[in-house]
């Protein structure tokens, strides 16, 4: 998927979010993270995950934006991204 400015993406279970998973996927909770375009770059919240989300290995913390770079891997549960 692509993220072009002003863009706000939600991941999580809940069905408010905008990349919506399954009740019964592993280590995803209801409201996993945030991934927005703003000034030019991406950041990423963690929305207080219970399982953490993670950044290229790193856990991140929750409700502090973190700047992602081309070639990041992004994952929480079994799930994984790549930034491109």
């Amino acid at each position: 998927f692509k993220i072009s400015s002003g863009t706000v993406v939600t991941f999580g279970r809940e069905s408010r979010c905008d990349m919506v998973y399954p009740p019964d996927t592993p280590g995803v909770s209801r409201r996993q993270c945030v991934i927005s375009y703003e000034r030019g770059g991406l950041l990423i919240v963690d929305e207080h995950s219970t399982y953490g989300t993670m950044v290229s290995g790193y856990r991140l913390q929750p409700d502090t934006r973190y700047e992602l770079r081309s070639g990041d891997t992004i994952t929480f549960g079994n799930e994984g991204y790549v930034l491109e």
